[in-house]
């Protein structure tokens, strides 16, 4: 008897452990399950209500619609309008101030131009022939296309041709150059006429 009562002791304790671990839910399942299966039916089988609209009704109701339509037409097309202007506004600001730049810029590298001239005078007056090309290539790196800088290196190599009898040579050079560059600036005239009568400067 005790071993059977053991036995059975341990079954009933199975049995109170397994019902303690089931998930107790305030719901049934299966109650829940058919009741939302109900309610879809109901929803399927419902009917609805038409409302029959005479002619008249229709039209007004198509005019509303088709006005609805091109006043938000109308918004849209004022809006691309709004945006557009706008957008070219602002890219004209910009380009505005990209050329004001870069007038601003072409301004100083001008005076800069101008100034570096100056200083290669100053040593040609003084017959400092090295000084001052030093100065005119300075001012011909600023603008290349001028012919101011290129035409004072001529003169200069001319001048030390005359004086010290050297840079004839690269005088000729220069002015080649600078006649292929510029072929018709009459200012070439000149500048062969310098080169000459340095180069008759020369001793025999």
């Amino acid at each position: 008897m005790n071993g059977a009562s053991a036995v059975f002791d341990m079954l009933r304790r199975q049995k109170e452990n397994a019902a303690m671990r089931r998930k107790k839910s305030f719901f049934d399942r299966r109650e829940h399950l058919l009741g939302k299966r109900e309610n879809s039916k109901g929803l399927i089988k419902g009917k609805f209500k038409y409302r029959e609209a005479t002619l008249e009704e229709l039209s007004s109701l198509k005019i509303t619609l088709i006005n609805r339509r091109k006043k938000q037409a109308r918004i849209t097309l004022i809006v691309a309008i709004i945006c557009t202007l706008f957008a070219f506004g602002f890219l004209a600001n910009f380009l505005g101030n990209i050329k004001e730049q870069e007038n601003s810029s072409q301004l100083v590298k001008e005076k800069k131009y101008k100034e570096t001239l100056a200083f290669g005078d100053q040593w040609l007056e003084k017959r400092h022939w090295r000084n001052a090309l030093f100065f005119y290539h300075d001012a011909a790196e600023l603008m290349p296309d001028d012919f101011a800088a290129p035409a004072r290196i001529i003169l200069t190599h001319c001048y030390a041709c005359e004086d010290i009898h050297s840079q004839c040579d690269s005088a000729r050079k220069h002015l080649d150059l600078l006649s292929f560059r510029s072929p018709r600036n009459p200012g070439l005239i000149e500048l062969e006429k310098a080169l000459e009568q340095a180069q008759n400067s020369l001793p025999k």
